[in-house]
């Protein structure tokens, strides 16, 4: 009996990782990375079938998306590209396509992640029965909540990163108002990401920069750029502090996305990982519970692969 392999892809603002899954399992010598500038999603796929399966064609396909997505179309956020599935279930051969967000690809994954694969930042008991979240902050910013079902996981679509970003401090506010002068708008993707990391030192110093320079300029241990991180590790306990009561994950809270492993090893010294548990925790009245939540970085950087593989067979 031949094994029905299926086409996964989790395609971002800056790359696109695409893979062959067989009954929910990423057969990962087939995984391929491919940069998204100057190209279209069509030449990336007949690139990597062309490689990778020349000889057979994919029973289905599941693809993941940093975009939102609407019936059958996903529209990617930080890139011009509209994705349609039945298009790509032509182009593939493939019988059928899913879409979904690259964050609820994120969810599915959880439960095939290993311990290795996670770097722990606060810690609590975990129940595994209960509810998790997951929240990414690469090129953009978003969260996804999810649920246990007998099936697996449900983990219902959402755009967080559109939401309006919150500031409770002096350096927080001046934040916003710089988005709001600068943007015309102050969404919590604007400041908790690659590009808003960038918009936060702005907004701190009057001064460009790339993500990168900041960040090698915080390993030189220069005080702006250090400045700079704190502020953004001081509004993202915050945020997912908010998002911790809304959704009372008490299977634990994840971290994913190339920002946020960048932000890692910051997040482990005792000096910023007080700054982040401070503004996750200030809850006033109910602070309290904020100790129930463990958070831990994901650090497989091709987690949504796998999550695409459980879906697509979950289905």
């Amino acid at each position: 009996m031949t094994t029905e392999l299926s086409l996964v892809a989790d395609i971002g603002g800056t790359n696109t990782r695409l893979a062959l899954a067989a009954a929910g399992v990423v057969l990962h010598d087939t995984v391929r990375r491919f940069q998204n500038e100057g190209r279209q999603l069509n030449d990336i796929l007949d690139e990597y079938l062309a490689e990778c399966c020349p000889d057979t064609k994919p029973h289905s396909a599941c693809f993941a998306l940093a975009g939102p997505i609407s019936g059958d179309t996903g529209r990617m956020t930080n890139l011009a590209w509209t994705i349609h599935a039945p298009e790509i279930a032509t182009r593939t051969s493939a019988n059928r396509c899913i879409l979904i967000n690259d964050l609820q690809a994120q969810g599915y994954a959880l439960p095939a992640l290993a311990p290795d694969q996670l770097t722990p930042v606060l810690s609590a008991e975990r129940d595994i029965r209960a509810p998790r979240l997951v929240v990414g902050l690469g090129t953009g910013y978003n969260a996804a909540f999810v649920l246990p079902i007998e099936s697996g996981v449900l983990v219902p679509a959402a755009e967080a990163g559109h939401a309006s970003l919150p500031a409770h401090t002096a350096d927080g506010r001046k934040v916003v108002d710089w988005l709001l002068a600068n943007l015309g708008q102050a969404q919590v993707e604007d400041a908790l990401s690659g590009t808003g990391f960038a918009h936060i030192h702005a907004a701190l110093h009057g001064e460009k920069a790339t993500p990168p320079a900041l960040l090698a300029r915080c390993e030189d241990g220069e005080a702006k750029a250090l400045k700079t991180l704190e502020v953004a590790i001081e509004l993202l306990g915050g945020v997912v502090g908010d998002l911790a009561l809304i959704f009372l994950p008490r299977g634990g809270i994840y971290l994913t996305g190339g920002f946020g492993q960048a932000l890692t090893p910051w997040l482990r010294q005792p000096h910023l990982q007080t700054v982040f548990h401070d503004a996750f925790a200030a809850k006033g009245k109910i602070s309290a519970i904020m100790q129930d939540f463990a958070l831990s970085v994901i650090g497989d950087d091709f987690a949504a692969l796998e999550g695409c593989a459980l879906r697509v067979a979950q289905n």
